[in-house]
């Protein structure tokens, strides 16, 4: 992929700003009547204006992958069935940036962005084997190893899964399973260039109250994967064979969860004898903090899966409902800063943006997906509800809490199937994503999402979309 960017007005360099405006020479009035300055001061501040390229970058991945599956042996319900893969690839990326972008000199622009590239190698070999105890009985049981070039720690990670499905009767079916995971640090988390700039303001006991330190920022070259541990039950229920209802809850925890910690927070750490994050004046007050990401976090997630699946013949043809939904009962991360729930919010009582939602959006306490379906030979039709659940954004002007009502955006698609020349198949597709045209509700951003006035997140602002498909099968 490769990501560039421009922008055309509305930007100015900081410097060029201050210089004309501040000059031996300058006739700056910042009382002239409706702003209207000399020709030569307002010909200076405009050649302040930047106009030009944004930070940009390109990330590429290559690989290689492989596997191979056989039976080997018999037990009560069957064939043993093993299967075993390796995946080589590289990954690498580099984010260009124009000199003075680098300086962070331009206004609006997010800063100072330091060109950098990184790589690294990954290889992954992993395993399956499935096991037909019985006839109502089947366990299934995997392992998988990863090794990554550019982890200082723990750069091996081994995880697995076990899982069992039993069916004590026909209609009936049970299922668990247990299994552990990790997410690797990514290139930017451990790469980027560390930079110095300033804390948030914080209340200090030396300092005194609205207190900025300095700060580094930037990649951590010691962050460690974040490990995970899940677990689930459920059950499948099927009264008739054109009817089938399930319900699984999961639970999942996350240890050494990537994170940063606040000002304060460090600083208190500190004083209580945690060395490596923070350096002191000799009066006593911080003097640098390492607010760099590290693994200091445990997150916490739980709910319940639900599903629906109803179809039957009429001469009319044949229709079908599927319904999908999920319900968050947990959300909750907690860091040196303390414990956070985040569950249909995004900012805690004090207004503060919560830590575990990040970039990635809001946890819904309820979301989900209805399709309602009609097929007659080659023709097919459906219809699409996609539900949100309310929850709460930033606070309003006033200070008072906002809430992002529950809203749903339907889709429709239309589809034709002709199959030609024996065993080659052409499918058709047209269809329209958000039918009724719906606005988004009114959303104040909470988090870096660049947009204002929507969740980018959960609304598509390409609003109402038509589009057209063609599949070809031979």
């Amino acid at each position: 992929s490769n990501v560039k960017g421009g922008v055309i007005d509305g930007y100015f360099s900081q410097l060029g700003l201050a210089t004309a405006v501040n000059g031996a020479n300058s006739n700056w009035n910042p009382w002239a009547p409706g702003g209207v300055q000399p020709a030569a001061i307002a010909a200076a501040v405009d050649a302040a204006k930047y106009i030009g390229p944004t930070a940009g970058g390109t990330f590429t991945r290559t690989g290689w992958d492989g596997r191979v599956s056989n039976t080997f042996g018999k037990l009560a319900g069957g064939d043993i069935a093993v299967s075993l893969g390796l995946d080589l690839r590289k990954e690498q990326f580099e984010v260009i940036s124009p000199a003075i972008l680098e300086s962070g000199d331009i206004a609006g622009l997010g800063g100072g962005v330091a060109p950098m590239s990184a790589s690294r190698q990954i290889r992954s070999m992993f395993g399956e084997v499935n096991l037909p105890i019985l006839r109502n009985l089947e366990a299934n049981v995997s392992a998988r190893q990863d090794r990554y070039s550019d982890l200082a720690k723990d750069a091996q990670p081994i995880t697995g899964k076990a899982s069992v499905r039993w069916a004590p009767v026909n209609m009936v079916a049970l299922r668990a399973s247990y299994g552990t995971g990790f997410r690797a640090p990514s290139l930017s988390e451990l790469k980027t260039p560390t930079t110095l700039g300033t804390t948030e303001q914080f209340n200090d006991l030396i300092a005194g109250a609205d207190y900025q330190a300095n700060a580094l920022n930037g990649g951590n070259p010691t962050l460690t994967p974040e490990e995970s541990k899940q677990k689930s039950l459920g059950v499948i229920f099927t009264p008739r064979k054109n009817l089938s209802m399930r319900a699984d809850y999961f639970a999942i925890e996350v240890d050494k969860y990537i994170t940063s910690a606040s000002a304060s927070a460090l600083v208190t750490a500190a004083r209580a004898g945690q060395t490596g994050f923070v350096t002191f004046n000799p009066d006593g007050s911080p003097n640098v903090i390492d607010q760099r990401s590290i693994n200091a976090g445990l997150a916490k997630f739980a709910g319940f899966d639900f599903g629906l699946n109803w179809s039957d013949k009429f001469s009319f043809g044949q229709i079908g409902v599927d319904y999908t939904g999920t319900k968050m009962t947990k959300a909750r991360l907690t860091t040196p800063d303390g414990t956070e729930d985040g569950l249909g919010k995004m900012i805690d009582d004090a207004g503060n943006t919560l830590k575990l939602i990040g970039n990635g959006g809001v946890i819904l306490k309820y979301k989900h997906k209805i399709n309602v379906n009609w097929a007659m030979g080659a023709w097919g039709l459906t219809l699409s509800q996609n539900y949100s659940d309310k929850y709460r954004d930033s606070n309003d002007l006033n200070g008072d809490a906002h809430y992002v009502p529950a809203y749903s955006i339907y889709d429709v698609q239309a589809r034709y199937n002709m199959k030609f020349m024996k065993n080659n198949t052409l499918k058709l597709a047209v269809g329209v994503k958000n039918v009724f045209d719906k606005n988004p509700p009114i959303y104040i951003n909470a988090t870096n999402f660049f947009q204002y006035g929507f969740d980018p997140t959960l609304y598509d602002p390409l609003a109402r979309l038509f589009y057209a498909k063609a599949t070809l099968q031979f």
